[in-house]
């Protein structure tokens, strides 16, 4: 009997060093600190590029609507000479 009680003690010993070194930040004192204060540094560094990147998208999407809505102003304007320009030219054709 006492056999059988020697695996299962070594199982709970493993699970029980997986458990106490998995986080250096719940540990505490120094290393803990440090890790925290990493951590926080990474993620105020993910941070600050992913809205770098956002304002960048946003900047050329903004860039790209601007060009689109000339390109829309110029199209508009040609229209309106053509209409000008048939308007005129039915006028011409009403005076003969």
């Amino acid at each position: 009997m006492s056999l059988r009680l020697i695996p299962r003690v070594a199982e709970v010993s493993r699970v029980f060093v997986r458990m106490s070194s998995t986080n250096i930040r719940d540990a505490g004192g120094v290393f803990g600190k440090m890790e925290q204060a990493r951590e926080e540094e990474y993620f105020y560094k993910l941070q600050k590029a992913q809205l770098k990147s956002m304002k960048e998208q946003i900047s050329r999407e903004i860039e790209h609507h601007e060009k689109q809505a000339k390109n829309h102003q110029d199209v508009i304007e040609r229209h309106k000479k053509r209409i000008a320009e048939l308007e005129a030219e039915n006028q011409s054709l009403e005076k003969n």
